[in-house]
């Protein structure tokens, strides 16, 4: 068992490895800006601290294992390119120097497949040329330079994890990422009975769930290493947008709902990219199937926002 600490808990990844670490048996401590009902009621079992990574007292001090970081800057942050190389820099900064402090041997930090650009195409390993055509993508190149870095004049050891696109039901209400894919379909299909997609949706993903996510965390958590890595979370396959509205479409039928209409508007783009990313630690979609993980994981979104409503919450 280790202790770990994770930044940005309340996070739509963050939240859901803390949960996932907390039933293979570690000791969570959980940390955000704010400290929530809603956030206590979601992680349930793990320790919460409020934790504002900019800002990071000097008494702030424990004996962790490992700092899992997702307090990394999303696709929204990014938007004010100061908050955003902040956030990157600055914040990451402040956490490996809380590792030093402390003596935590380990610090992850989550990072994006877009460090490789946008519209991938070719093979793509870990060791493949970072090329942002993006701030959302610069911005978390800065980050895992910043703890190459801190590796290599410190022997610290950080490990940098790279999700494709991910998917799957949030643990909160108040997750605010609302407008991925398929959230975004079930949330239309709900409200309008249509899912529209503003393109072609020839566009290809590889898309890897919540629950892969938080397994490959886990696994770079519990295995031994030194120095700095990398490593990709994604499956090697991909699949078109269209595919993932039609998987949609097939889940509210087979709940016994009505099959909402997958609107096409856009021709572009008229093929799809062609790439395969190589990764050695993402666990195997359920039943060997993305579709069927998929399909899984927007039931369980269908339930959710029957539940709680599909408009995203007012936070105060």
């Amino acid at each position: 068992m280790a202790k770990v600490l994770i930044t940005g808990a309340s996070g739509y990844i963050g939240s859901h490895a803390a949960v996932s670490l907390r039933d293979r048996g570690h000791e969570v401590t959980a940390t955000s800006r704010r400290i929530t009902p809603g956030l206590v009621a979601a992680l349930p079992g793990c320790h919460l601290e409020v934790l504002d990574v900019m800002d990071i007292p000097a008494g702030f001090q424990g004996k962790w294992d490992c700092i899992l970081h997702t307090a990394t800057t999303n696709d929204i942050l990014s938007r004010d390119f100061e908050a955003g190389v902040a956030l990157s820099v600055f914040g990451t900064r402040n956490i490996l120097d809380l590792a030093k402090r402390c003596g935590v041997p380990h610090v992850v930090f989550l990072s994006t497949l877009q460090v490789y650009g946008a519209e991938l195409s070719g093979v793509i390993d870990k060791n493949a040329a970072p090329d942002p055509v993006g701030d959302y993508g610069l911005n978390h190149e800065f980050g895992e330079q910043v703890c190459r870095l801190e590796s290599k004049r410190s022997g610290l050891r950080t490990t940098v994890l790279r999700p494709a696109n991910v998917y799957g039901c949030p643990v909160s209400r108040t997750v605010d990422r609302w407008s991925l894919v398929p959230t975004c379909f079930v949330r239309e299909a709900l409200a309008e009975g249509t899912i529209t997609i503003r393109s072609s949706g020839r566009q290809r993903r590889d898309f890897v769930s919540l629950r892969q996510v938080s397994e490959a965390c886990a696994a770079v958590i519990e295995a031994s290493g030194e120095g700095y890595s990398v490593h990709n979370i994604a499956t090697g396959l991909t699949h078109g947008i269209i595919e993932a509205a039609r998987w949609t479409a097939d889940a509210f039928e087979r709940a016994g709902l009505s099959r909402p209409e997958v609107r096409v508007l856009g021709e572009e783009p008229r093929e799809g990219n062609v790439f395969e990313v190589k990764s050695s630690i993402t666990a195997p979609p359920i039943e060997g199937s993305v579709e069927a993980e998929m399909l899984r994981e927007i039931t369980r979104l269908i339930s959710f926002f029957q539940t709680t409503g599909p408009e995203p919450p007012t936070l105060t």
